[in-house]
C-alpha cells in the first residue's frame, strides 16, 4: 500500500512538473510572440506606417523590414496570422511607438485605430497648386481631387453651384484620417466653409453691401497685394473707396493674373492692354471671380476693411513690402516715381 502511494505521488510530482514545464513553455512562447517589446524605433520615438487600399500583408512586412522598424519581423508575422489580419487589412496611417509589442501593435492594425494627419491647406494661386498640396498629405491624388472640383453632379450633391465652388475652400489647418478620398475631402470643405461664413461674418458681409462671393473676390486681389497682414485691411479700404466711388480698381495683381506670364515683378502698359474681363484697368468693378484662394486674414480684412480717404497705394521704394498711401493722384504719382526709380536701379524691367 505505501509502496504504490509513493508510486502515486512520484507521478503527480512528475505530472505537475510537467505542467509547470507547459505552462512555463506556452508563457515564454505567448510573451516571445505577442507581449515582448518589438519595437526598434529607438531616437526616432514613432514611426507612421501608411496602409493604402492596394497595400497587401506582404508589402506591409516588406516595408517594415526595409525601415528596420521592429526586431523580429517573423515574431510579428507569426502572431499577425494567428490574429488573422493578413484578411483584415485596414487602410490609413498608423503610428508605432517605441515599446510596443506585437499584441498592440496587430491590435491596432486590426481595429483601425489610425491617427489623423494635420492637413495644411495654405493661401494658393489656383485649384491645381491646392490638390496638389493635398495629395502630399493625403491619400487620395490630385487628378481625382481636382475632377471631383470640376464634377457639377458631384458638387450639386454638396449643395453648391460650379460658379461658386471656389467658396469651398478656406485656407487653414485641418485634422484629416490619411486615407480620405477625394469625394471626403470636398465634403469636409464644404462643413469647413459653412462653419466659416457664421453668422457674425455674414452678417458684416450684409452689412458693408458684399455677397460672400465678392468678399473672397476682393479678398484674392489684396491677398495678391501684400503679404503683410497688419496693412491688409487698409488696401482693402482703397478698394472699397474706388468701389463706392465706381472707379475702376486698377489692381496690378489682375493683370499678372490674365498675363499668365512667370514672375512678373514690374506691371507694364502692355499689360494693361490686355482684354479681358479680369483686367481692372479696362472694366470697373470686381472681376468675375478670384484670382488666387485667399488666406483667412485676407477675407476678414476685406469684411473688417479700414475706413479713410486714401484711393491710391504703390509699393515703397524700400522693398520692406509695405506700401505708401495717397488721397490725391499727384501725391500717388509722387510715390509711385518713387518706386520706379527704385526698380530701375535694381535693374528691375519686367
Amino acid at each position: 500500500m505505501r509502496k504504490k502511494t509513493r508510486r502515486l505521488l512520484m507521478l503527480s510530482g512528475i505530472i505537475a512538473g510537467t505542467l509547470a514545464a507547459l505552462c512555463l513553455a506556452t508563457f515564454l512562447y505567448v510573451y516571445t510572440i505577442a507581449l515582448k517589446p518589438n519595437t526598434n524605433i529607438k531616437d526616432k520615438v514613432t514611426y507612421s506606417l501608411y496602409i493604402r487600399s492596394s497595400t497587401t500583408f506582404d508589402n506591409i512586412k516588406e516595408k517594415l523590414l526595409a525601415d528596420s522598424v521592429l526586431h523580429n519581423i517573423n515574431r510579428f508575422s507569426k502572431y499577425a496570422e494567428f490574429k488573422e489580419y493578413p484578411a483584415n487589412i485596414k487602410t490609413g496611417r498608423y503610428i508605432i511607438s517605441e515599446g510596443m509589442n506585437n499584441k498592440e501593435i496587430v491590435g491596432m492594425l486590426i481595429r483601425g485605430e489610425q491617427t489623423p494627419v494635420k492637413v495644411v491647406i495654405n493661401s494658393t494661386k489656383n485649384i491645381y497648386t491646392l490638390a496638389q498640396a493635398v495629395a502630399r498629405q493625403i491619400e487620395a491624388d490630385s487628378s481625382s481631387i481636382v475632377d471631383n472640383y470640376f464634377n457639377h453632379d458631384f458638387l450639386s450633391l454638396l449643395g453648391i453651384t460650379s460658379d461658386h465652388s471656389y467658396m469651398l475652400v478656406v485656407p487653414n489647418t485641418y485634422e484629416f484620417y490619411w486615407d480620405t478620398d477625394a469625394g471626403q475631402f470636398w465634403e469636409r470643405m464644404k462643413n469647413e466653409s459653412d462653419k466659416f461664413w457664421n453668422n457674425g461674418r455674414i452678417e458684416k458681409s450684409n452689412s458693408i453691401k458684399m455677397t460672400r462671393e465678392e468678399v473672397v473676390t476682393l479678398a484674392s486681389i489684396v491677398e495678391r497685394e501684400t503679404q503683410k497682414n497688419d496693412e491688409k485691411a487698409t488696401i482693402a479700404g482703397v478698394y472699397m473707396n474706388r468701389l463706392k466711388r465706381k472707379e475702376k480698381l486698377q489692381a496690378d495683381p489682375t493683370l499678372v493674373y490674365i498675363a499668365e506670364e512667370e514672375n512678373i515683378r514690374r506691371v507694364l502698359n502692355r499689360h494693361k492692354r490686355i482684354d479681358s474681363k479680369y483686367n481692372t484697368y479696362k472694366y470697373a468693378g470686381l472681376p468675375p471671380g478670384p484670382i488666387w484662394i485667399p488666406s483667412i486674414s485676407s477675407i476678414d480684412a476685406v469684411l473688417n476693411y479700414e475706413h479713410h480717404d486714401y484711393l491710391f497705394f504703390c509699393a515703397k521704394s524700400d522693398f520692406s513690402g509695405y506700401h505708401s498711401f495717397a488721397k490725391t493722384y499727384a501725391q500717388h504719382k509722387q510715390n509711385a516715381r518713387e518706386f520706379q526709380r527704385a526698380l530701375d536701379e535694381k535693374k528691375i524691367y519686367r
